[in-house]
């Protein structure tokens, strides 16, 4: 599968700061720095070159320079702008001078400090996107032959699923959830997804599946009504669980202890899935590095609920899909775009109005 790159342009005067954000940002496989700036004056050539997707601004000297340099990108070009404080002064300036967004660039030597601060600015950059077109696969179809589905209601609500779909991802999984749910109809069941991400990241995160895929995406929060057609990310820093409400599958989003390391945890979700819904929710787990989620899958799996992993050839790391593998707790392994299509035929009697499957 060929996707088309978050393209980007990085101000920057200071040599090494430079190789620094640009190794930062590019830790990202779907992001690339097109073009580094040493002057603000050479933005304009270099928009009209590149094209880029949004402008990356860090260490502009001068409130001036940088509040004019933004009046002129907002006024003059339709792309976002993150900028990248260095100190707390220059973070409270940035924050009201017109950028998009602004992250305060690390100044720590640990290691575990610097990719917070690398997940955290690829996300950041993504978040803001606001393509011409949206990216799905290896060609580009435009923002407005898309549309957001017109969710059925009964009354003010959208309807309650009777059937739920699950989903863990780690590293890597961020694009990967992004290409399954674009190939997946939003006819489904609800879905509920545990990405390992701390907390802050994930609001965003949901906000961008909102705009880039045919669902209605949200980050989870207690007493939400699982709905068909409906997507709800945990939030980082609560573990989820899905709990029963007469008829209706609610979730619980509450701070907890971390499960494998990880809060939210992918095993916290499945597990309560299992319990909660047996046999009438399906299992996905994708890519990422360690084991979280192979035994609530297993869970699932025993069950009675149909399970899928994404395979080793399609992983950025393999590790989740192989540990849950290797506990048999993998009905089939697959692609994104080959499980995408299991799943549309497994849910294709359940439909929008259906719940009587």
């Amino acid at each position: 599968m060929a996707f088309a790159k978050i393209k980007i342009i990085l101000i920057e005067s200071d040599e090494a700061r430079q190789e620094y954000l640009r190794e930062q940002i590019e830790g990202d496989h779907t992001i690339v720095v097109e073009a580094v700036l040493g002057e603000e004056t050479m933005v304009e050539q270099a928009l009209e070159q590149v094209n880029p997707d949004i402008l990356v601004l860090s260490g502009l000297d001068g409130e001036g320079k940088i509040a004019q340099l933004l009046n002129w990108v907002k006024r003059c070009q339709a792309i976002p702008v993150l900028a990248i404080a260095h100190t707390m002064a220059e973070q409270m300036f940035l924050s009201h001078s017109g950028a998009d967004d602004v992250i305060l660039c690390n100044s720590s030597e640990s290691t575990a400090d610097s990719r917070r601060f690398s997940l955290m600015l690829q996300l950041k950059i993504k978040s803001l996107i606001r393509p011409r077109t949206v990216r799905i696969r290896s060609k580009t179809v435009p923002v407005d032959d898309i549309p957001k589905p017109v969710m059925p209601e009964i009354g003010s609500a959208r309807m309650a699923s009777t059937r739920l779909i699950a989903i863990g991802a780690s590293l890597g999984g961020v694009e990967a959830t992004l290409t399954l749910l674009q190939a997946l109809p939003p006819t489904l069941p609800g879905i509920v997804i545990v990405q390992h991400m701390p907390p802050g990241f994930t609001r965003s995160y949901a906000q961008r599946l909102d705009r880039e895929t045919p669902f209605s995406v949200k980050e989870a929060m207690t007493g939400n009504v699982i709905a068909d057609g409906g997507v709800w990310i945990a939030r980082g820093g609560e573990q989820l669980t899905v709990y029963q409400s007469g008829a209706a599958y609610c979730i619980r989003s509450s701070p907890g202890a971390k499960v494998n390391g990880f809060c939210p945890s992918v095993d916290v979700l499945f597990h309560s899935v299992a319990r909660q819904a047996g046999a009438r929710a399906a299992g996905i787990i994708l890519t990422g590095i360690g084991r979280d989620g192979a035994a609530g899958l297993k869970a699932m799996h025993d069950r009675g609920a149909p399970t899928w992993g994404q395979s080793a050839a399609s992983c950025v790391v393999y590790g989740m899909p192989a540990a849950a593998r290797q506990v048999g707790a993998v009905d089939q392994e697959m692609n994104l775009i080959e499980m995408a299509k299991v799943v549309r035929a497994y849910f294709r009697n359940y439909g929008i109005r259906n719940h009587n499957v």
